[in-house]
């Protein structure tokens, strides 16, 4: 869960208005996004508890799950004496 002035400031930099270039004025202070030169990557198991219209700005990638080959696989991989 993201703390709600988080939620709201990520709203204003991530506006669907054209342009790359944002700047976010906050407590007297002015943070500089380029968006050709950034990104944002966020990660939850929880969908449902993104706020919608910041959820709405993302572009969402789902993974599938890995399967009990793959993770024996990864596991020989970094734990081989075991």
């Amino acid at each position: 869960m993201l703390p709600k002035d988080l939620v709201n400031a990520f709203l204003t930099i991530f506006n669907t208005e054209k342009g790359s270039y944002k700047e976010f004025h906050h407590a007297e202070q002015i943070f500089a996004f380029d968006f050709t030169k950034q990104c944002f990557i966020f990660a939850t198991t929880e969908m449902d508890k993104l706020f919608p219209p910041f959820k709405d700005r993302l572009t969402i990638v789902d993974f599938r799950p890995y399967s009990v080959e793959e993770l024996g696989q990864i596991i020989e991989l970094v734990a081989s004496d075991i």
